[in-house]
């Protein structure tokens, strides 16, 4: 249903101060690629990684037990955190996650006979196909 014009006219005035407000923040919520916000979350993963690897090699490298122990499961779980977050990042980003769309636009559907990469069903609907295809071949 469209707005009306006095919907469209408030909505219009309501942009506006928010660009005059904040410009940094309404040009951010501009962005109509989400792959943008994903790529900035796959670069902070990197980082988390990256300081995951020093706390564990300065808890490996400190002797003292407690401490360097400690230090050094926190850096592996770093780590740990910093993978799972750049991993769900990439697949939104490349349209595997449950969150994000496919980069070709459509969700799943239209290549449903498909096998290889560039499928992207559920494992409910391969197991479906699969068992369509047994029943159809006897």
């Amino acid at each position: 249903m469209p707005l009306s014009e006095h919907e469209q006219r408030l909505l219009d005035q309501i942009e506006q101060a928010l660009y005059a407000e904040d410009p940094k923040w309404a040009n951010t919520v501009r962005i109509s690629d989400p792959r943008s916000h994903y790529k900035r979350r796959l670069v902070k993963a990197s980082i988390g990684f990256l300081l995951g690897v020093v706390l564990l090699m300065v808890g490996v490298v400190i002797n003292s037990l407690p401490f360097g122990v400690i230090l050094g499961v926190g850096g592996f779980v770093v780590m740990l955190a910093a993978c799972l977050w750049g991993l769900s990042s990439w697949k939104r980003m490349n349209g595997f996650g449950d969150g994000g769309a496919p980069a070709g636009g459509q969700r799943g559907g239209g290549r449903t006979g498909q096998r290889g990469g560039g499928s992207r069903q559920s494992f409910m609907e391969r197991m479906e196909e699969r068992w369509r295809r047994r029943h159809d071949e006897r």
